[in-house]
């Protein structure tokens, strides 16, 4: 276990931390720890080794980032008052093995670290969620002073969960403690060698990261036929399916002309309302009247891969 002088959260300094320990090794932090155990509901472990296989770089905040960066603040201060102590945010990062933890607010005593969340896929009434459960179980992992972890929350109907609402002790997390730093250090090898864990599964989007300048031949085998067969099936059920769709949809909306709403027997069932269609940049006519602003704002859109068969040409 050890501490390290945090940077400023989100710096280049900071993400360093989290990417590599001082003898050069893969290193995940605490928000990582679901994706480790398999529990993500947004990245699966081979998008963290491709992350992991990168070099770090500051990414633009996204509206979550910017709410959770601007509400922390305030949630940490609520948790303060309801739990009536006070509390700091560290100005240090704790690590054990290949874990780093980057806590939100803790009390003086350190038994007690904070968590704050802003949610708009969670509910108060909802039972912990595994994310949250295994990145306090990695909090819990670094910081041996700490016997609870307490999560405040804004959830998704802007409601504040009160601090004892969802809590993580360590004395039942020991276990989980231990699996998840050897689940750490195994990942951590394999990334290290530059290979994927046993049983990674690799996407179109991931090959796509992995090699986005594609050459060469490579004999597929037997698989090969099976897979484009079965794709190409894919692709016409698919077809099929949705000129079905296409068909329905024109029908009912003939059906029901001017109409905004389709009742039946008094009930009902379907309705057609109008909507904006929001506004959109006319780039023919920038680049036209102002040529010059039209290329210093023009974005190189870069490459990506297409998939298409040749089977039956």
């Amino acid at each position: 276990m050890g501490t390290h002088n945090k940077p400023a959260h989100g710096s280049l300094e900071w993400l360093q931390l989290r990417h590599k320990d001082e003898n050069n090794r893969t290193r995940f932090g605490a928000s990582e720890a679901p994706v480790l155990m398999g529990v993500s509901k947004y990245r699966t472990i081979t998008d963290l080794a491709i992350q992991k296989w990168s070099t770090p770089e500051i990414k633009e905040q996204n509206e979550a980032m910017m709410r959770g960066h601007i509400l922390e603040p305030a949630l940490i201060e609520y948790a303060s008052q309801v739990l009536g102590v006070p509390l700091t945010t560290p100005d240090e990062m704790y690590s054990h093995g290949r874990m780093i933890a980057t806590l939100d607010a803790i009390t003086g005593d350190g038994e007690t670290i904070v968590e704050a969340k802003t949610s708009t896929w969670y509910s108060c009434d909802d039972q912990m969620p595994l994310e949250f459960y295994w990145q306090a179980v990695a909090q819990l992992a670094c910081c041996p002073s700490a016997v609870e972890v307490i999560f405040v929350i804004l959830d998704m109907r802007m409601r504040l969960a009160t601090p004892q609402h969802w809590v993580v002790y360590r004395h039942r997390a020991e276990n989980d403690i231990a699996e998840l730093l050897a689940t750490a250090d195994s990942v951590g090898d394999s990334l290290d060698s530059h290979e994927l864990p046993a049983g990674a599964i690799i996407t179109e989007d991931n090959v796509k990261s992995l090699y986005p300048s594609p050459h060469g031949i490579k004999e597929l085998g037997s698989i090969g036929i099976t897979l484009v067969t079965q794709w190409q099936s894919a692709k016409s059920a698919r077809d099929e399916a949705e000129a079905n769709e296409q068909s329905a949809r024109d029908a009912l909306c003939a059906l029901l002309g001017e109409a905004e709403v389709g009742i039946v027997d008094g009930q009902q069932i379907v309705s057609y309302k109008a909507r904006s269609t929001g506004s959109r940049w006319d780039t023919k006519r920038l680049e036209q009247e102002h040529p010059e602003l039209a290329v210093e704002y023009k974005k190189q859109a870069g490459t990506t891969r297409v998939l298409k068969s040749s089977l039956g040409d």
